[in-house]
């Protein structure tokens, strides 16, 4: 089993310029460095899928240790850069591109243990997120704009019609054919309602959420295939939350995600670079250094 990363640098980089991206982004780049390097403490094979920007960056300047760097997602830049409400494609064709089984780990998920139980399940997700309100106004609001709405994604399961899914924060297995299917049909998705994606209307509205976790969910609950989180089965909304951001409970804890707005939170990035300082002082010191003294000629 090995871990897969990925980094789309076109949707950081398409509202300011690159040494404005360089200059804002100290906490992104702690973050990335606690992610791979708590990977490596588990698991021999981590490998980054990214582009020329995200090379640069990651590996030329940050020197962060992946197993092996692919540079393949330029081309999503030429093909969808000029569209907004498309950050997940760059992990979903990554995903395409696995031809042995894998966890893709976001890079602002911290895996605290092997995850050695789910190394030969078909398919696995972090945990499942039900629905607080904001899952079933973006079904809701998506469904009224968009041209082009898979039919299963009107799912007749009760778990998912008010738009609960998984949550791919971690996500996996073995069935490398259905995620080779769930790709193809998260892209089809995506293309035919590529002419009004710059139009979409609602208060953090999210798209990916749909043409991802949704369609996850949703296809595998098409195709009768079992999903398993790494997270026990939630009793209401809240209940993985707190267990996400546990940085304290080291020795029970899985993983830790900075699930959406988290990452922004003054305290939480704070404990991030304490983290990364206590236990990988080389990479903390680096990082710092370079942020301090790199000048990047626009």
């Amino acid at each position: 089993m090995k871990i897969i990363q990925s980094y789309w640098s076109h949707p950081d980089l398409s509202t300011r310029n690159q040494r404005e991206f360089i200059k804002l982004n100290l906490n992104k780049y702690m973050t990335f460095a606690l992610s791979v390097l708590r990977a490596k403490k588990f698991y021999e094979n981590v490998e980054l899928y990214t582009d020329k920007v995200g090379k640069n960056l990651l590996i030329d300047l940050l020197e962060l240790p992946y197993t092996k760097v692919h540079v393949c997602l330029d081309d999503l830049t030429e093909r969808y850069g000029e569209y907004n409400h498309v950050w997940a494609l760059g992990k979903i064709y990554t995903y395409s591109l696995q031809d042995e089984p894998f966890f893709h780990v976001d890079n602002d998920a911290f895996i605290c243990k092997s995850l050695a139980d789910f190394h030969n399940v078909p398919l696995v997700a972090q945990s499942f997120e039900m629905d607080n309100g904001h899952h079933k106004y973006n079904l809701r609001k998506l469904k009224r704009q968009l041209s082009f709405f898979p039919e299963f994604l009107n799912t007749d399961s009760e778990m998912l019609k008010d738009g609960s899914q998984y949550n791919a924060g971690i996500i996996g297995g073995n069935d490398l054919d259905f995620f080779k299917n769930f790709c193809r049909e998260s892209f089809q998705f995506v293309d035919k309602n590529l002419h009004i994606l710059n139009d979409l209307q609602g208060e953090n509205i999210c798209f990916p959420c749909i043409f991802e976790q949704y369609l996850f969910s949703c296809f595998a609950h098409h195709q009768k295939r079992e999903i398993k989180t790494l997270l026990p089965m939630p009793k209401t909304p809240l209940d993985n939350f707190n267990s996400l951001l546990d940085f304290h409970d080291r020795q029970n804890t899985l993983f830790i995600h900075l699930i959406g707005d988290h990452k922004k939170e003054a305290h939480n990035m704070c404990i991030v670079a304490e983290t990364l300082w206590q236990e990988f002082p080389e990479y903390y010191n680096r990082i710092i250094k370079k942020y301090n003294t790199h000048e990047v000629t626009v």
